[in-house]
């Protein structure tokens, strides 16, 4: 999206937020005016995997045997995709820690710290 057309507020949307953002989002896609076939099929598609009983337990299979709090997550109307083999991809949280690397933020917070701006 240009950086015009961008709200004030929430953006760039935060990883915490893309849960009720994919959720805004299909309501707000609920609320055009004579759709096209396009969008009503995608409205369709996510509101029938996101009630989908197998997906939710499976979602519950990957929490159970895979989930670490803080480390690995899975939201509750997380995207799994699954195929013909016997299991199934779910859509989940990692966390990757960025201690000791060049993106490292407390470095960044230590530089300013050492060099503050000059005045001018």
């Amino acid at each position: 999206m240009p950086l015009a057309q961008r709200p004030s507020s929430g953006w760039p949307i935060k990883p915490e937020n893309m849960n009720k953002t994919f959720q805004d989002l299909l309501t707000a896609a609920k609320t055009v005016q004579n759709p096209p076939a396009l969008l009503t099929a995608a409205i369709e598609a996510a509101e029938q995997h996101l009630d989908d009983p197998r997906r939710e337990q499976i979602v519950e299979m990957a929490r159970e045997s895979l989930g670490r709090e803080g480390a690995i997550e899975f939201d509750d109307d997380a995207v799994v995709s699954e195929g013909s083999d016997n299991g199934a991809y779910v859509e989940g949280w990692i966390w990757v820690d960025f201690e000791g690397t060049s993106l490292d933020k407390a470095k960044d917070e230590q530089r300013d710290e050492q060099d503050p701006p000059a005045n001018g």
